[in-house]
């Protein structure tokens, strides 16, 4: 059967992050290749080399919170509200960790965050919606003087490490996914509730 020079790019990267993902970073060129039903020459054609391949293949997919941030918006509490964007949090963060553990991995990381003087980059740019959502909802809320005014960054960023780490732990069989809701209660309500104001 024919090879197609003219696929999109996206089906290519699509192609490419389905390989890296089941075979790791030595995944081949070949098989990439032969997933997208391309030759390998057109994924150099078109990235120049692997490690663009992959990078290019890892960028986070962007997040949709809009149904989390409605939801919460109509939530009669902080804490109800808190929980309600904490479980979209985890969601969106259990989609993205097999690709985050995998560029991880990757010698190559380290020059690609150099460059960008912030220590960041645009690969995980799209997993810094989750904390202008939390920040958003928080400042909302202080707004409405039912948080004070005081570090409300302080309490999205333990929030989403504290995210992290369960996304990470379930990705790797240390925590069981069922009982994360309970375990997001349990969470916001000792980060919260001792802020919330009547």
């Amino acid at each position: 059967m024919p090879r197609k020079k003219n696929k999109p790019d996206s089906d290519l990267l699509r192609a490419a992050r389905d390989v890296f993902l089941e075979d790791g970073i030595a995944a081949s060129t070949r098989k990439i290749a032969e997933h997208a039903g391309v030759s390998e020459g057109v994924l150099f054609q078109r990235f120049g080399s692997k490690q663009t391949l992959f990078f290019e293949a890892m960028r986070l997919p962007p997040a949709d919170f809009k149904a989390a941030v409605d939801r919460s918006q109509r939530a009669k509490t902080v804490l109800e509200g808190t929980v309600i964007l904490a479980l979209a949090g985890l969601d969106y963060l259990r989609s993205i960790m097999p690709q985050v553990l995998l560029v991880l991995t990757h010698p190559g990381r380290r020059d690609l965050f150099r460059r960008h003087g912030d220590g960041s980059h645009d690969l995980l740019f799209e997993a810094f919606g989750l904390n202008s959502m939390l920040n958003g909802f928080f400042l909302q809320k202080v707004n409405a003087k039912m948080l004070p005014d005081r570090d409300y960054p302080v309490l999205t960023s333990i929030l989403l490490a504290t995210l992290l780490t369960r996304a990470f732990h379930e990705q790797m069989g240390i925590d069981d996914p069922a009982e994360a809701e309970t375990w997001i209660v349990d969470i916001v309500r000792t980060l919260v509730q001792p802020l919330e104001t009547d």
